[in-house]
């Protein structure tokens, strides 16, 4: 009677050779369980209506589950398309790495409509790969794509705006005349911020060895809401993509993060190898922080706090995650380089309604990340603010616009570095200490820390 054997499969190999010089015998191999992949495709865009728009960005989310006993090992998904459309770019490949047994696992892959993309129709060929060929069934995804629409002009109403308020234009008065707008000419209703959202510049850049973890917390449970922040981080990310190099499928976003999505990605006190840890290659990795959100001391250890949506301000040494934790475990990554960029203030003004602002006296924890250059948006005892106009922390606005512009290269050599981000920032006449004071009546001064400013973020392609 043969005792059933379960979660592994008996291989009997026979050696030809050994058949016959050594009689009888066999060699008996146990293999690991096999998984069962299988995957499914969802196409979301902004608006709604199923079509991308030109200059919408839609998305394109995979999921890939595994129901067999055995894990799934360096799974990537390779997009196709039916034929090349003007106008459209998209990430063609996406890892999942392992999938255990049992689990599932989804990524988002960005599908960019240019202004000039046509009225089409758009078919994808997803591949579903695993490292030991147990491949999932191929599948396959469409949606239409439409042209740009300038919009409709009506005319609503007809009036004189003049200097007296009588309705009517007299000698010696000043009025402004109206000029025609050509076809085509007006895209965006004012409001809408547009000059770091659209005309992103064109690198060659290439970073696959990159990581990023992208973290916007704007939903809070016990503290007043972040306008934007979710927003920056979204741009953030585009701005790592279509600038920067790094693969879509190497940033994580964190959007309205708890204190476990905190722990799991950067580790705890006692255990500093999260899940960014055991991403890194070595010596080959570059890797990026962004944070928006809430930030706060501690009222009893005066130490600082980065704040989980569900924090209790008035717990947040038990709630909170310190930053002497974080940027000690970030100094234990084997990394080629880390960057880390806050727009988040830890004075206390923005999240304790009764208290006042509170010095921070603490050890500064960013001197033993001696790989690594901290951008952070305002000193401990300033708030950080917002550029309501603009939909975007002022902070993060004007290290994108840095970024954007190619202002920053001051020495024209198409290499950005970030003392250069900094200068740009910074500048009393024209960054945010200026704007703060203008729009909120504050004192908000960047800070840079780090030995290496000198390094360059961005290399910009010839004009």
């Amino acid at each position: 009677m043969f005792k059933k054997l379960s979660a592994v499969t008996l291989a009997i190999i026979l050696s030809a050779s050994m058949a016959f010089a050594e009689k009888g015998s066999l060699k008996i191999g146990i293999l690991p369980a096999p998984p069962n992949i299988s995957a499914s495709v969802k196409f979301t865009e902004p608006s709604g209506n199923n079509i991308l728009d030109a200059e919408e960005t839609g998305t394109l989310t995979i999921i890939i589950s595994n129901s067999g006993k055995g894990d799934a090992f360096d799974v990537t998904a390779e997009l196709k398309a039916d034929k090349k459309t003007r106008g459209f770019t998209y990430n063609n490949t996406v890892s999942f790495g392992t999938i255990p047994a049992g689990k599932q696992s989804s990524m988002d892959i960005e599908l960019r409509a240019g202004e000039d993309i046509p009225t089409d129709n758009i078919a994808f060929s997803i591949t579903v790969k695993e490292a030991n060929g147990f491949d999932a069934d191929p599948l396959k995804v469409a949606f239409r794509t439409k042209s740009f629409e300038p919009p409709s002009l009506i005319i609503a109403d007809i009036g004189i705006d003049d200097q007296n308020g009588n309705s009517s234009v007299e000698q010696m008065e000043i009025v402004v005349e109206g000029v025609d707008a050509p076809k085509g000419e007006i895209r965006v209703a004012k409001g809408l911020s547009v000059d770091i959202e659209q005309g992103l510049p064109v690198t060659k850049t290439q970073n696959r060895d990159a990581f990023a973890v992208v973290m916007g917390n704007s939903e809070y449970k016990y503290a007043k809401n972040v306008d934007f922040a979710v927003n920056d981080a979204q741009m953030v990310k585009r701005y790592l993509t279509e600038v920067l190099g790094f693969r879509e499928g190497n940033i994580f976003i964190l959007a309205n993060a708890t204190k476990g999505d905190l722990e799991l990605y950067f580790g705890t006190k006692d255990n500093f190898k999260g899940k960014l840890f055991n991403q890194v290659k070595p010596g080959r990795s570059d890797i990026f922080i962004y944070y928006s959100g809430h930030g706060a001391p501690g009222l009893k250890d005066r130490k600082g706090y980065i704040v989980p949506v569900e924090a209790d301000p008035q717990y947040i040494e038990l709630s909170g995650y310190p930053l002497d934790v974080f940027y000690s475990n970030l100094s234990k990554l084997p990394a080629k380089s880390v960057t880390v960029v806050t727009d988040a203030c830890f004075s206390g003004a923005d999240i304790y309604d009764s208290i006042s602002p509170i010095v921070l006296e603490i050890d500064n924890p960013v001197i033993n990340l001696n790989n690594g250059i901290v951008l952070s948006s305002s000193t401990g005892t300033q708030v950080s603010t917002w550029y309501n106009e603009k939909k975007h922390g002022m902070f993060t606005y004007f290290f994108l616009k840095a970024i954007h512009d190619r202002n920053a290269d001051y020495d024209g050599n198409r290499e950005l570095t970030f003392d250069e981000i900094y200068r740009y920032i910074s500048d009393r006449s024209d960054g945010v200490p200026y704007y703060a004071r203008s729009i909120h009546n504050v004192e908000q001064t960047p800070v840079i820390q780090g030995k290496y400013q000198g390094r360059v973020l961005v290399t910009y392609e010839e004009k």
